[in-house]
């Protein structure tokens, strides 16, 4: 894989989890860790519109997410879904918005 291939991929890997963010498709701790890693990779992650992805990143960064989780204890599991849910109905808006931009970035057009 040359560069340029290379930076598709992670460009089509940023609108296919933005996607599924959008669409609930996918659990929204981790949606934001795999943008977080890929805005990482293009050099854009101290752009100011995907400060949202760096707070939840942090403010979640002791959540499981993933095949991590069947490693967890249930119990242990329920509880932290049930203490991080209100905190992401909070953030997902935001959320959204930066999928939105990130839409806009690489595909010219957003899903929403």
């Amino acid at each position: 894989m040359n560069h340029d291939q290379y930076i598709k991929s992670i460009e089509d890997n940023i609108l296919d989890t933005t996607r599924k963010l959008i669409e609930g498709d996918i659990n929204l701790v981790e949606g934001v860790r795999i943008l977080r890693d890929c805005s990482s990779k293009l050099g854009i992650q101290d752009d100011e519109k995907l400060m949202v992805l760096k707070a939840v990143d942090s403010d979640t960064d002791d959540y499981p997410c993933g095949a991590v989780r069947k490693n967890w204890n249930k119990e242990s599991l329920e509880k932290m879904d049930t203490e991080i849910s209100d905190y992401l109905e909070e953030v997902r808006p935001q959320v959204v918005e930066c999928c939105k931009y990130l839409q806009i970035k690489y595909d010219g057009k957003s899903d929403v």
